[in-house]
């Protein structure tokens, strides 16, 4: 993306609120069953699924520290009666403990938005796939630690994880979802990864709002199109930054991806690795 379309789309775009409860409105009329991601998988795995039955899964994926943003999608959504998947990074956790226990008490799923490869890889300078590879065992042991803290921050038993999409996968060209089998997640406790292909193949379409500005939806397809076009079967992933504009949230967002940015190159440039990581 552009820097001119990055700023136009940070810092100009307007409120989608009204189309956001717009298209809601819309399914539960048509008479789609709204579910978490977890929910869904549930009705997957007891065989559940109804043919003539429609099916919508609402998946959040919080990145930023837009607290009134998500708010607004959890207000929208209780207003319909429907339930959504919230799933936090670690960055985005702390700011929103308040609203994951309102979450929690109103039967919403709340997951873990991992990104450990992405992550060590920026913090080790790591600049090539040979170099995640190597380091596998670090990557996991790291994801079980951040695991466990999310859990013990929010007071949640997670059912199912999702991959944050960073900057860095998209340097190395490897998802942060690939590191793990379903065995080492089954050994976690995890049922489900967001972007399991089994569970992906469940759906219709899948839908997204990330998308080059001044577009609103990738490959210029939306939930309402999908409505209009009797999909029965839709996952859609948004994020509340596209819906909800917060210049604070993603300021704090964008100095961090650049300082982040800096080191890394400097510690490709230097070399320099933490102490720890030197006999890795």
């Amino acid at each position: 993306m552009g820097v001119i379309n990055r700023i136009n789309r940070d810092y100009f775009q307007k409120s989608r609120a009204k189309e956001y409860e717009h298209l809601i409105s819309a399914a539960v009329n048509q008479g789609y069953e709204v579910l978490s991601v977890i929910d869904y998988w549930y009705l997957i795995q007891s065989k559940s699924l109804k043919d003539g039955c429609n099916y919508l899964v609402l998946r959040h994926d919080v990145d930023v520290n837009n607290v009134s943003g998500n708010t607004f999608f959890f207000e929208i959504e209780k207003k319909y009666g429907v339930k959504a998947t919230y799933y936090f990074r670690l960055f985005s956790m702390k700011a929103h403990l308040p609203l994951i226990s309102d979450l929690k008490q109103a039967g919403f799923e709340v997951g873990y938005h991992y990104e450990e490869l992405a992550t060590l890889s920026k913090k080790n300078g790591w600049g090539a796939s040979k170099c995640v590879e190597k380091n596998r065992a670090i990557i996991e042991k790291a994801f079980c630690e951040n695991l466990s803290f999310f859990k013990q921050e929010t007071g949640l038993t997670v059912y199912s994880i999702c991959a944050h999409g960073d900057w860095m996968n998209r340097h190395l060209g490897i998802p942060n979802q690939t590191q793990f089998s379903k065995e080492f997640l089954n050994e976690q406790n995890i049922l489900l990864e967001a972007y399991d292909s089994s569970y992906m193949s469940a759906f219709d379409v899948y839908i997204s709002d990330v998308a080059l500005h001044p577009r609103k939806w990738a490959r210029n397809y939306s939930v309402m199109d999908a409505i209009k076009d009797g999909k029965s079967r839709i996952y859609f992933l948004s994020h509340e930054g596209l819906w909800f504009p917060n210049f604070l949230a993603v300021t704090e967002s964008n100095l961090v991806i650049l300082r982040e940015k800096i080191l890394w190159r400097c510690r490709q440039i230097f070399k320099w690795r933490p102490a720890e990581m030197k006999n890795a």
